[in-house]
Order: C-alpha cells, then sequence, then structure tokens
C-alpha cells in the first residue's frame, strides 16, 4: 500500500504558525513588503486615460483620489473600490467608483483622467496556495 502526503500551501503554513518553520514562511510571503503600503504620491499620467496599471498589483487599496481629469471625462474626487461600474462622484463628500481588476494590477475609472492619488497594500510576493518551502531540515 503507498501513501502520499499533500505538500502544505504557504497558507497551511502561516496558519500552523510552527516556530521551527514560520521564519521560512514569512520570508517566501515577504510579509515586511507586504505590510508596507505603497503609492500615497499624485501620479500624472503621460496621456488621458481610463485604465491605471499599478505596479505592484495592490491586495487592498487604502485610499484613492482623481486630482485632475484636465480634458478629459472623468471627474475629480475620491474613490470607492467595487466590482459595480465605475461612476464619478455625485456631490462634494460623495466618492466615485472605481475598480479594481481581480490580480489587481488594474484600476478603472469611469471616463479619462490625467492625475490621480492612491494607496495601497501589495499583493504577497508568493501566492497563498504556492507550496511552502523551507530551509528547516
Amino acid at each position: 500500500m503507498t501513501t502520499t502526503t499533500k505538500a502544505r500551501t504557504l497558507k497551511d503554513e502561516l496558519d500552523l504558525a510552527n516556530p521551527n518553520t514560520l521564519a521560512d514562511a514569512l520570508r517566501q510571503v515577504a510579509v515586511g513588503s507586504l505590510l508596507t503600503p505603497v503609492g500615497g504620491a499624485e501620479v500624472t499620467l503621460g496621456a488621458l486615460a481610463s485604465t491605471v496599471t499599478l505596479d505592484p498589483p495592490a491586495l487592498a487599496i487604502l485610499s484613492l483620489e482623481v486630482t485632475d481629469v484636465t480634458a478629459g471625462s472623468g471627474a475629480v474626487g475620491a474613490r470607492i473600490i467595487s466590482s459595480l461600474p465605475a461612476v464619478a462622484p455625485h456631490a462634494a463628500g460623495v466618492p466615485g467608483v472605481a475598480n479594481l481588476s481581480a490580480d489587481g494590477a488594474t484600476l478603472t475609472f469611469e471616463g479619462t483622467i490625467l492625475k490621480y492619488k492612491c494607496t495601497y497594500l501589495p499583493k504577497p510576493a508568493t501566492d497563498l496556495d504556492d507550496n511552502f518551502v523551507s530551509s528547516a531540515p
């Protein structure tokens, strides 16, 4: 009779929190980078665009604001992230809606924009469903 052992994923290993392998799991996911917000400065696009590519991809958007729509069809103001269609802010203090792609790499706005500010937490360096690799004996 042959038995097989299922390889543990990085998520499994982090959930186990085994003190002998936890350091390897934290290094594999690059937890320091994962917990460090990216962005925050105003970004000026080279041309008007209704989509923006984030590098690195985002896990969670902390804040998003369109700051300039010169000659564009978008509107300035804060945005929330939703799977709903992108819409401009309706009034002062009421945020608009932007979409974040499933892979976290693309923001889509309701129209063309020229400048924006975005602060976000990046996706993990390694997918949590990947096999865990340990240097422990």
